[in-house]
C-alpha cells in the first residue's frame, strides 16, 4: 500500500500533524492507500507560495504559459488509463466513464 505525500513548496512533505487518511476501495472496502490529513499549516503554506508565484507566472509571455500547460495537457493524456483506474478505486466510478473523464481532463 502507497502512502502519498502533498507537493507545497516545491518539495513532497508530509501533514505537520503526521496524521493520515485512509482511501478506501468502495467496491471491496480494502484501504488502497493513505494520504496526509492536511490542516491549516499546509493550507497556509499552499497559499503563501501560490500568491508569490502568481506574479511571476502573470509576467510570462502567453506563448510561454500556453507550452506549460500543453505540456500538462500531454501528460494528463500519456497517464489517462493509470489516471481512470485511480478513479475507478478510489469512487468505484464506472470504468468506461473514468477513461473518458481522465481524456477529457487534458481537453
Amino acid at each position: 500500500m502507497q502512502n502519498y505525500k502533498m507537493w507545497i513548496e516545491g518539495k513532497w512533505v508530509d501533514a505537520s500533524s503526521g496524521k493520515m487518511i485512509d482511501v478506501i476501495n468502495p467496491a471491496t472496502e480494502e484501504v488502497v492507500a493513505r494520504i496526509p490529513r492536511g490542516d491549516k499549516t499546509e493550507v497556509d503554506m499552499a497559499v503563501k507560495t501560490a500568491r508569490k508565484a502568481f506574479p511571476i507566472w502573470l509576467k510570462k509571455p502567453q506563448m510561454e504559459r500556453i507550452a506549460m500547460a500543453n505540456k500538462i495537457a500531454d501528460a494528463i493524456l500519456k497517464n489517462a488509463a493509470e489516471l481512470g483506474k485511480l478513479d475507478v478505486i478510489d469512487h468505484g466510478t464506472p470504468a468506461r466513464m473514468a477513461g473518458f473523464m481522465a481524456f477529457g481532463a487534458a481537453g
